[in-house]
């Protein structure tokens, strides 16, 4: 994945500077940023473009169907990623209830897609899997605290993949 846009470049260095700086994962987005990405495949032949992509990160509290950025997004897209905290939807009871507003933008979007027969995907990241135990029995954990969620957006027949993001944060000097 490679970016010609500086600003987008300048962005990424800053969340790597973080990481480096505090062995911590970044704090969460504060604002609407937009990420334009080229995805290439590089084998023994050379270098093939597979495609181009923007990526609009937003903070959960402006993923408002009443907020016309939002809005502009959303109509925008062609498809949306949901992360999910795992670590706190292990650790905290209420992680789901607290992401309610943002769940209910989820599936109000695939409701409407399903309804219009629209090509449109969905993918649940579960972030911080680093933290967890993520053997078998660890995953059923995750799969059952994660059920209310997937059984909403399987009800409106949305077009949904999980993924498992572990990227473990470790000091190597400086």
């Amino acid at each position: 994945i490679e970016s010609q846009d500086p600003q987008a470049q300048t962005n990424l260095q800053g969340v790597f500077d973080y990481i480096q700086k505090n062995s911590q994962y970044p704090p969460a987005t504060m604002k609407i940023t937009t990420f334009n990405f080229t995805l290439k495949q590089r084998n023994l032949i050379g270098e093939k473009t597979l495609c181009h992509f923007r990526w609009w990160d937003v903070p959960g509290e402006s993923c408002n169907i009443d907020n016309p950025d939002f809005q502009k997004i959303v109509l925008g897209s062609h498809s949306c990623c949901l992360f999910i905290n795992t670590y706190e939807l292990i650790t905290k009871s209420n992680y789901l209830a607290s992401i309610e507003p943002i769940i209910k933008q989820v599936v109000a979007i695939a409701s409407l897609v399903n309804q219009h027969q629209m090509s449109y995907a969905f993918a649940v990241i579960l972030t911080q899997c680093d933290r967890l135990d993520t053997t078998t029995i660890g995953k059923i954990k995750i799969e059952e605290k994660l059920q209310p969620l997937m059984a909403r957006l399987r009800l409106v027949k949305a077009k949904c993949e999980q993924f498992y993001s572990a990227i473990t944060l470790e000091n190597e000097g400086d």
